[in-house]
């Protein structure tokens, strides 16, 4: 299902074959697009989606394989996408998405992180009206 222009439902599915929950489309998963969307004009390229919605299984599966994954993590909701733009560094993708954020343009934006190889993004519900924020592991936080 075409979710936005760039973006169809298929590219948010878990890489474990669990299709992105259809009951959740609307609420989530087209203001997720949006932000995405709001992101990609402003990069003027293609984005990637590194991953999106994440079953309970497998998200676990992954909490036992890496530390810097969530026990509650907004994939699980279907609220996050990891990104990667080609040929640009996660850096630079950060760096334009709080620009955005500065700029007013990303409204929906709830929580951003920025990661070695992608930058995550999620709509979740902001806390006190700000952005959550954080640095992965292994990232060069004068980079950030």
């Amino acid at each position: 299902m075409q979710v936005s222009a760039h973006f169809s439902s298929r590219e948010f599915d878990c890489h474990d074959g669990t299709l992105y929950p259809g009951e959740w489309v609307q609420e989530r998963l087209v203001p997720l697009c949006a932000v995405l969307e709001s992101i990609r004009a402003a990069m003027g390229k293609p984005i990637i989606v590194v991953s999106g919605y994440r079953s309970p299984a497998y998200n676990e599966a992954r909490r036992r394989n890496s530390s810097g994954v969530a026990k509650d993590s907004q994939h699980l909701h279907g609220r996050a996408a990891d990104i990667r733009v080609a040929g640009v560094p996660s850096a630079e993708v950060h760096a334009a998405v709080l620009a955005l954020v500065k700029d007013g343009q990303l409204p929906q934006l709830g929580g951003l992180g920025i990661y070695r190889g992608w930058v995550h993004v999620d709509v979740r519900e902001k806390v006190g009206g700000h952005l959550a924020r954080w640095t992965g592991e292994g990232v060069d936080e004068a980079l950030v």
